[in-house]
């Protein structure tokens, strides 16, 4: 999981009109929920094709959780992190009703995360702390235990293994990692495949660093380095189309590369080489 600005991108404009119109989804559903007027409301504006188109190309066509890319194989869902109907921990609460079709609470997520195993309408917060419960009520009462990568940074609680296992290392990490589902073997698995590329790139770097500083040393003509030197900089180019945003599981591929910076900070060149990687 990576942070992601949500404000690099504009709200979609149809959410913003009918959030503003007093006959939207929105403000009827406040209205027949707590003011019993109305009709009951079937939520469909978070789904309209513009949504849709902006909030795959926000998460680059990744899960907002898993990190996995979702077009190229089956259909996204489009997930409201808080619940629209209900809430899975507090079964009288009516769900966020209001928040249904409002842009910050919208993610992409794939069927697996999303599905009733693992997310769902799973929103579980700090035991302290109170649950929002209508249109009025302010939602910063409330301290979620899910991570939100659009309102803060998922490095802070959650830490991967060179054998692709994510790790909460915070609570809030923790029930991220069992609520979203990000231990799921298969996911390990499949994360792992990349973790071993990865590492092949850095401990090839590493050697060649090596040698080449021994060939400088001796005063070997340029020639018979450069070629060494060549292949370095082409691991580097790989490396950073790993931990790039846009590419599956960067999260886990900037651990791994922020791992090696630390166990080789004393090697000047390589933290010079590799800082590009984690910027």
């Amino acid at each position: 999981m990576i942070y992601v600005d949500r404000f690099r991108l504009k709200e979609p404009q149809v959410l913003i009109n009918d959030n503003k119109d007093p006959n939207g989804e929105k403000n009827r559903a406040i209205q027949f929920i707590e003011n019993s007027q109305g009709d009951p409301v079937e939520f469909n504006i978070y789904r309209k094709e513009e949504v849709k188109k902006s909030l795959k190309l926000l998460f680059h066509d990744k899960c907002a959780y898993c990190e996995s890319k979702i077009t190229h194989i089956t259909y996204p869902h489009i997930e409201h992190w808080r619940p629209k109907k209900a809430v899975y921990e507090d079964k009288s609460h009516p769900g966020y009703y209001w928040l249904a079709s409002e842009w910050d609470n919208l993610l992409l997520a794939c069927s697996i995360c999303n599905g009733q195993k693992h997310k769902g309408n799973k929103f579980p917060i700090e035991a302290m702390s109170k649950y929002a419960r209508k249109s009025n009520h302010s939602i910063t009462m409330e301290d979620p235990l899910l991570i939100n990568p659009c309102l803060e940074n998922p490095e802070h609680h959650l830490q991967y293994t060179e054998l692709g296992a994510i790790i909460g290392n915070t609570l809030k990490g923790k029930t991220s990692v069992d609520i979203y589902g990000l231990d799921r073997w298969e996911l390990t698995l499949e994360r792992k495949k990349f973790s071993d590329i990865v590492i092949r790139r850095l401990n090839n770097i590493l050697r060649i660093i090596n040698e080449t500083s021994k060939m400088i040393m001796r005063n070997a003509p340029e020639s018979e380095y450069k070629w060494l030197i060549e292949i370095a900089d082409e691991d580097i180019q790989e490396l950073k189309t790993f931990s790039s945003s846009s590419f599956q599981y960067s999260g886990m591929m900037k651990f791994i590369i922020r791992m090696y910076r630390r166990e080789n900070r004393s090697n000047k060149i390589f933290l010079k080489k590799t800082d590009p990687l984690i910027t």
